[in-house]
């Protein structure tokens, strides 16, 4: 099923957002992005290399670049960077851990926003945001990410992060995960198969995120369509109803993660 409910500063960027990073990635290079933007399929020769091949990438800083393009005249991001050797906890003191990590990355965000509460706890697990705000949260073994805005501006926000799957389970996932349309729809992107899953499996995270705080809605991997796909996003849709409401799913690929990240905006 999608959705693992939990699974879902101090530097100025563009006076529009909070930043607050801790990762010890390489120098971000924003041209990239801006020169992924809005760029139609390219012709096998000129392939997106960069989506394979760039260096770490500070992910807080290109959702920033993203959340710029959005109603939110505010919006706090953060990404951590797993210390090593972290992710070798195991069951439940590792759910635990990842947990506590979303949770305190998400209250310092807030209190950027001068909200000294902390994130609270559904019946579902999922968080449950102080009023006037909406958020998300994403943990793997590498990352946590989180995003937290003004619902003044956005309705629903669903932020996704993913080491790239090994090609075993790859194989062990793939027919739950994805159809043989949608892996073809993305094949031009020249990612290797495994990262294209892990992309499609991001993705339909983010979408499923952003959505269930608005319907209280479960969904399967199955519930959910890549209709069409971009240099630097995917517009996914419900199976049932791909003719009307689409979701633009934003992501960035590097040589080990993949992050996606999606919202709605206010009414």
């Amino acid at each position: 099923m999608l959705g693992r409910p939990e699974s879902h500063a101090d530097s100025d960027y563009g006076a529009v957002c909070n930043l607050r990073i801790s990762d010890p990635c390489l120098p971000f290079h924003l041209e990239t992005l801006v020169n992924l933007a809005n760029l139609a399929p390219p012709s096998a020769k000129s392939r997106v290399e960069s989506l394979k091949h760039r260096p770490c990438a500070r992910p807080a800083r290109w959702m920033s670049h993203v959340l710029a393009s959005t109603p939110a005249t505010r919006f706090s991001v953060g990404s951590n960077r797993v210390p090593p050797g972290a992710s070798q906890a195991k069951g439940r003191s590792k759910r635990q851990a990842e947990f506590a990590s979303g949770r305190r990355a998400a209250a310092d965000l807030l209190n950027s926003f001068g909200e000294i509460h902390p994130v609270g706890v559904n019946e579902d697990r999922s968080p449950a945001w102080p009023a006037g705000f909406v958020g998300s949260i994403s943990h793997s073994d590498h990352w946590t990410t989180v995003v937290v805005a003004q619902d003044s501006a956005l309705r629903s926000i669903g932020v996704d992060t993913e080491p790239i799957i090994s090609r075993a389970s790859s194989e062990q996932i793939r027919e739950e995960v994805a159809t043989q349309a949608e892996l073809r729809l993305l094949a031009w992107l020249g990612l290797s198969p495994e990262a294209t899953l892990t992309l499609i499996f991001s993705a339909k995270e983010s979408f499923y995120k952003c959505r269930y705080p608005l319907d209280r809605t479960f969904l399967e991997f199955s519930d959910v369509r890549v209709v069409a796909a971009t240099a630097n996003r995917l517009s996914l849709a419900l199976a049932t109803d791909e003719a009307t409401e689409h979701l633009d799913i934003h992501y960035y690929v590097d040589q080990q993660d993949v992050f996606t990240l999606t919202w709605k905006e206010a009414i």
